[in-house]
C-alpha cells in the first residue's frame, strides 16, 4: 500500500496550505519538493556556471531520489517539478492528487493579485489546457471544488483517501 501523498496543482499557496493542513490532520510529514531541492542545492546558478548543467541535474536527481524514499509524507509539487520528476521517482510510493481549479477561477485570482506569483510559473497561463489535461491523465485523482479554499480542498482530498480504504 502506498504510504505517501503527492499534491500537485497550479496554485502554489493552495497546494502548500492544503498539504500543511492535511499533514497535521493525518499525522504525516510535510515536504515541499521544490523548496527542499533549492535548500539542498543552495546556489544552483553558481553550481551550473562552475560545474555545468549536467552536473547540476545529476545532483538534483540525487536529492529527488533521496526525498522519494521518505515515508508517511505529503509531498507538495508545483507543475514543473511534477511533470519532470513526479512519476519518475514518486509514483510507486504515492497517491497522486491534482488540485484542479478552473481556468476562469485562476484567471480571476491572477487579476485580483495582479501578478503571476500565485501560479506555479507564468507560462501556465498560456499552457493551461495542455497542462490541465496532462495532470488529469497522470494523477490518480483529480479533486475539484466549487470554492478555492484550503478547507474545501482538504475535505475533498480526505474523502478521496477514505474511499481508497473502504
Amino acid at each position: 500500500m502506498k504510504s505517501n501523498i503527492i499534491i500537485v496543482g497550479f496554485l502554489k499557496e493552495l497546494n502548500d496550505s492544503v498539504c500543511l493542513r492535511l499533514s497535521k490532520e493525518l499525522n504525516m510529514f510535510y515536504a515541499n519538493v521544490a523548496e527542499m531541492v533549492s535548500y539542498e542545492l543552495i546556489n544552483a546558478d553558481e553550481m551550473i556556471t562552475v560545474c555545468g548543467l549536467d552536473y547540476f541535474q545529476e545532483q538534483e536527481n540525487k536529492v529527488l531520489r533521496r526525498i522519494s524514499s521518505f515515508e508517511n509524507t505529503i509531498f507538495c509539487f508545483d507543475y514543473n517539478y511534477f511533470s519532470n520528476y513526479g512519476k519518475k521517482y514518486f509514483e510507486n510510493s504515492c497517491h497522486i492528487i491534482y488540485l484542479k481549479v478552473s481556468e476562469q477561477k485562476l484567471d480571476k485570482i491572477i487579476k485580483q493579485n495582479n501578478d503571476y506569483k500565485t501560479w506555479s510559473s507564468a507560462i501556465d497561463v498560456i499552457d493551461f489546457a495542455d497542462r490541465n489535461k496532462s495532470l488529469e491523465n497522470s494523477c490518480d485523482a483529480t479533486v475539484e471544488s466549487d470554492r478555492v479554499s484550503v478547507l474545501s480542498y482538504s475535505k475533498k482530498v480526505k474523502e478521496y483517501l477514505k474511499s481508497l480504504y473502504k
